[in-house]
């Protein structure tokens, strides 16, 4: 009997315990040295962040609506880190969310003021502090900017935001304007009891100016779902897209256009739109548990996306009464 198989196996292990207990003395290191008074950045910044990766020529794509897509977007040493030390089901019981939904939710402004949830290791919170950052916003804003205007489209929001000149300025302005940073967020989707689906084709927050999702996944999860998939109103014309819209939308008033895999070590960030519709796939029967980071920047004061207007609000009133006499 040939015995080669048995120990490359055997080394594996080894080298998979070697390799993780290495990230358990780094995250020990990590929790004593790390000052959360001045929560200063230790691993990412400028030159090291989920956008260090990006390649304008095929990373970005404008159907059907502006997105980015990173593969491998951190350097896997830090995305290792991350995921070895990802929050186990007590942190966000201790967060206040019910641990038996579907969704759990550890929100990054609740791990700046909740003692009860410190123990979340100290790299998502240096995760969190520079991507929340004005500098990663200005990035983001950049990149945007340059490739919507490429295709004569102007997202208000966004072309304000590119006016300056460097994220200094741009913090000044945003200081002003009021945007929010209490959105970003660690989030977990647990298995099914039936196959089902996690959440229905939707637009994000009306005040959301971008959003992106920063998928980690077991080396376990083999097609199990959870996919991302992006949509298209049938129907162009912006009074259909208001008065069609519901949470979750009618599959029946629009169009998939593309699947984007939940892959580990991948950055989806899209501009929210009246366009930017987009759902998850179902999820398979005791499939492990979905993890991703949330990010965004939200406006305070105004809706970014308006989601109905004084006519289609009209004509569903309207609808309704008819309905309710027919």
């Amino acid at each position: 009997m040939d015995m080669f198989p048995q120990t490359a196996h055997v080394e594996s292990i080894a080298l998979f315990t070697r390799k993780k207990w290495v990230l358990i003395y780094d995250n020990i290191r990590w929790n004593f040295n790390f000052n959360r008074k001045d929560k200063s950045m230790t691993v990412f910044n400028r030159n090291n962040n989920l956008l260090s990766n990006y390649k304008k020529d095929i990373q970005f794509f404008d159907s059907p609506f502006p997105h980015i897509i990173i593969e491998n977007c951190l350097h896997q040493d830090d995305y290792d880190k991350m995921k070895y030390s990802f929050p186990e089901e007590s942190v966000f019981l201790n967060s206040g969310q019910k641990v038996n939904s579907s969704l759990s939710t550890i929100k990054f402004f609740d791990m700046l003021n909740n003692k009860e949830i410190s123990s979340v290791n100290p790299i998502f919170f240096d995760f969190f502090n520079y991507h929340t950052s004005y500098e990663f916003l200005f990035e983001v804003v950049k990149i945007f900017n340059a490739e919507v205007n490429k295709r004569g489209v102007k997202y208000k929001e966004i072309y304000e935001m590119s006016k300056f000149k460097d994220y200094e300025d741009l913090k000044k302005y945003l200081e002003v304007v009021n945007i929010s940073k209490k959105s970003p967020s660690i989030n977990t989707n647990h298995s099914p009891l039936k196959n089902s689906s996690i959440r229905g084709v939707h637009l994000d927050r009306s005040k959301n100016i971008f959003g992106a999702l920063f998928y980690f996944k077991d080396d376990i999860d083999k097609d199990n779902g959870g996919d991302l998939e992006l949509y298209s109103w049938k129907n162009k014309l912006d009074f259909y897209k208001k008065f069609y819209f519901s949470d979750p939308v009618d599959v029946k008033h629009v169009n998939l256009v593309k699947n984007i895999k939940y892959d580990a070590n991948k950055i989806v960030i899209f501009l929210n739109s009246i366009d930017s519709l987009h759902a998850v796939t179902d999820r398979k029967i005791n499939a492990p548990i979905r993890k991703y980071l949330y990010l965004s920047s939200d406006s305070v004061n105004t809706d970014v996306v308006n989601k109905s207007n004084i006519v289609t609000k009209i004509c569903h009133k309207l609808q309704n009464i008819f309905t309710k006499f027919s």
